[in-house]
């Protein structure tokens, strides 16, 4: 009887099971690395249309250095920032882009001539250049321009993405687009949007509401507008009040005998210095105009409505009420606080 055959296995070794593991995580990782490249790169865009369409969407995203990588170099960068984009964004965003390539003779408000087939992407040649139509939304208001598109090397981009906004020399003081102050440059070269101005005094407002696409656009002659801003309306209704509240200190029948540059009078027989005026509480018929040449000054005109108690010459205590026009001026400027000057 023969005895029982053993069979002898040599169990894997600790060396070899870390070998595996580590050939098992390097495969992952390729792979891991190769789906994300190939995502990346499937999701750049490979077309005109597709390029200017995610230039605009980085736009609308306050991506400023995704929308300059998406262009050809501008000629200034100096506004092309994402705190730029992102006040024209909250003033009016822009929303529900659209583009697509254009064919020859075409515009992006449709065809004018026999249009020639579009070339397939993979047939183009270096240097060559596509025009693309694009639509979308500003504020809500839609636009149209076209955008033409330059090829470099395997990639499309946007050569004409920018608006141009020719600046003139304004009164108004510090005048900014976009965040950035404006003296000394006669070009600003902006992403599409709104134009979002300031001012460095903080009395002030600039309205403007222009919306600009860049493109086949022509360029944009800036001219903002000026008012006063919240701030500017309290300044001056403070300058007021402390104008009538000195001159309701007067105890005269007229006030500028000892208030001078009151102009209030009482136009009645009074004994001297027993008048007691109150001071208008209603500003509400005043009317309030920004110099254009100096707009930190308001020129102030209208009338307001006096009340006066006093001891007449002949007949004894009585009150009365006085109508009295008002015209001056009040300075923004004035330190520490804006004043109310009475042109008499």
């Amino acid at each position: 009887m023969s005895e029982p055959t053993t069979t002898w296995r040599r169990r894997p070794g600790r060396g070899w099971l870390a070998g595996a593991a580590t050939l098992v995580v390097i495969v992952v990782a390729v792979a891991t690395t190769l789906v994300f490249t190939l995502g990346r790169e499937d999701s750049s865009p490979s077309t005109p249309a597709e390029t200017v369409s995610a230039f605009l969407r980085a736009v609308a995203d306050d991506d400023g250095a995704a929308a300059l990588a998406l262009m050809t170099e501008p000629s200034s960068r100096e506004f092309l920032t994402s705190d730029a984009l992102a006040r024209a964004h909250a003033a009016a965003a822009i929303t529900d882009v659209f583009a697509r390539e254009l064919g020859s003779g075409e515009s992006s408000g449709g065809s004018t001539t026999p249009v020639a087939p579009t070339p397939p992407p993979g047939s183009r040649t270096a240097g060559e250049s596509a025009d693309v139509g694009a639509e979308f939304r500003i504020g809500g208001h839609p636009v149209r321009t076209t955008y033409r598109t330059v090829r470099d090397g395997r990639r499309w981009l946007v050569d004409d993405g920018l608006a141009a906004v020719e600046l003139a020399s304004s009164t108004i003081p510090g005048l900014s687009l976009q965040g950035r102050p404006v003296a000394g440059i006669g070009t600003a070269y902006v992403f599409p949007g709104r134009l979002v101005w300031g001012s460095s005094n903080r009395y002030l407002a600039v309205t403007d509401s222009t919306d600009v696409t860049g493109g086949a656009a022509a360029p944009t002659r800036a001219d903002p507008g000026v008012t006063l801003g919240d701030a500017g309306n309290a300044a001056v209704d403070s300058a007021l009040h402390t104008y009538l509240d000195r001159c309701a200190n007067s105890t005269q029948a007229d006030a500028s005998t000892d208030r001078p540059g009151c102009v209030q009078r009482l136009y009645r027989s009074a004994e001297v210095s027993s008048v007691r005026w109150r001071a208008p509480s209603g500003l509400h018929d005043l009317v309030r105009e920004l110099d254009p040449a100096t707009p930190t000054s308001v020129s102030v005109f209208g009338g307001v409505t006096w009340r006066a108690h006093y001891t007449a010459t002949y007949g004894g205590e009585t009150t009365a009420e006085v109508d009295q026009p008002m015209n001056g001026a009040v300075d923004l400027d004035a330190q520490p606080v804006p004043t109310y000057s009475s042109a008499g």
